[in-house]
């Protein structure tokens, strides 16, 4: 490339690569702990499941320490690597965030890496489970009930190629004309209507009126008035309306927006999910992991652990199979959920992780990577004399 034809873009885009690069070396140079995460941690995959792997690093001072280039987390480019900055990590375990707790909860031969600071977190992994699990265990499952009920929804029935209009969306109020038809269907052509408030129309006939207009719609589809002002120019005789109408925006616009969810997941769906969703009417995948967020979160409150290698997969992959109905799976959604809710009020597990001890702990991890003591960060970050 001649070096006048390089833009502004390129050498961004050179920048941000570099960036990544050098981001990817710090990170698994400092990786504290590594697992195996997602199908294969729990023992739900088969030959076709990706290979996904969470970690935790512990970043340099001078990132950590000051507000200006924090990095919360690092995506590697090779396969499916995210490896959490400590200080993102610790404050997403203590909201009982699912995928965060697996990864101190990972079983021993799913750990790729640790060093004895990763061990520091797993030896206090207890520390961090509390009632609160069943908030965060129960928020994440119905988030997923929702889109397998939102996809079932579309899956039954679809929506038309053809976009909706507002014109589609207007109901009479009342029909002052003998016309039978504009008592169910408002009339579009030959009218022009005045806003008479609350999203209300009436109507006149420009054959009544004796005037030159095609219509009191845009070609768009929006309602377009006329004023008070020019109706009485073209209605002297001050004629009464022939039908009032109104312009329903609300229900327009959820349908709208329906229309323009459905064909945003329909265009962009994965091929092999919808080939499954339009096998089985409902998204099995989801509906696999909305049963297993609901059992774990059953496990840990009755338990006091997270087994994260599924006991129950046989059952999980019945499911990831299809050998139910979407109406059994959600009947036993609603039976988990509402288990979990009981469940938890009996809990041993403390209201609330321990903070103290997780403040604690970041501050010993952190030292000990930067090989530092508290006065030596106070001297060399922070500039304190002490």
């Amino acid at each position: 490339m001649n070096i006048n034809e390089i833009t502004k873009e390129d050498i961004n885009e050179r920048e941000r690569r570099e960036k990544q690069q050098a981001l990817e070396v710090v990170s698994q140079k400092n990786c504290i702990l590594r697992v195996v995460a997602g199908s294969n941690a729990y023992g739900t995959n088969n030959p076709e499941s990706d290979w996904d792997e969470r970690g935790i690093f512990v970043d340099e001072m001078s990132r950590v320490m000051l507000p200006f280039e924090k990095i919360e987390q690092v995506q590697l480019t090779r396969d499916d690597v995210v490896l959490y900055e400590l200080s993102k990590y610790m404050p997403l375990l203590l909201l009982q965030n699912p995928n965060v707790i697996e990864l101190i909860w990972t079983e021993k031969s799913d750990i790729i890496e640790k060093n004895e600071l990763g061990d520091l977190l797993l030896e206090n992994r207890y520390e961090f489970l509390s009632k609160q699990v069943k908030d965060s265990y129960v928020g994440y499952a119905q988030s997923q009930l929702k889109r397998i009920k939102g996809h079932n929804k579309w899956i039954n029935n679809p929506q038309p190629e053809n976009e909706p209009k507002q014109k589609d969306f207007i109901s009479v109020v009342w029909n002052y004309t003998n016309v039978k038809e504009f008592n169910k269907k408002a009339p579009l052509d030959g009218f022009i209507a005045v806003n008479i408030g609350e999203n209300n129309f009436s109507l006149w006939s420009i054959e009544k009126l004796k005037i030159d207009k095609k219509s009191w719609i845009d070609s768009a589809g929006n309602p377009v008035a006329i004023s008070k002002q020019e109706l009485d120019s073209f209605n002297p005789n001050n004629l009464p309306p022939d039908v009032i109408v109104k312009v329903n925006r609300d229900i327009y616009s959820a349908n709208h927006t329906n229309w323009k969810s459905y064909w945003t997941w329909k265009n962009n769906r994965n091929e092999k999910r919808s080939v499954l969703e339009e096998k089985f009417g409902y998204d099995v995948k989801h509906a696999m992991h909305l049963i297993r967020l609901l059992r774990s979160g059953l496990d840990i409150l009755e338990n006091g652990i997270v087994p994260v290698k599924r006991p129950d997969k046989d059952y999980l992959l019945d499911i990831r199979n299809g050998k139910f109905t979407y109406d059994e799976i959600i009947k036993e959604s609603e039976m988990l959920t509402k288990k979990v809710e009981e469940v938890s009020k009996k809990s041993s597990l403390p209201n609330e992780p321990n903070y103290p001890l997780a403040k604690a702990l970041m501050l010993e991890i952190y030292m000990k990577q930067w090989n530092l003591s508290p006065k030596e960060i106070a001297t060399k970050v922070v500039g304190l004399k002490m």
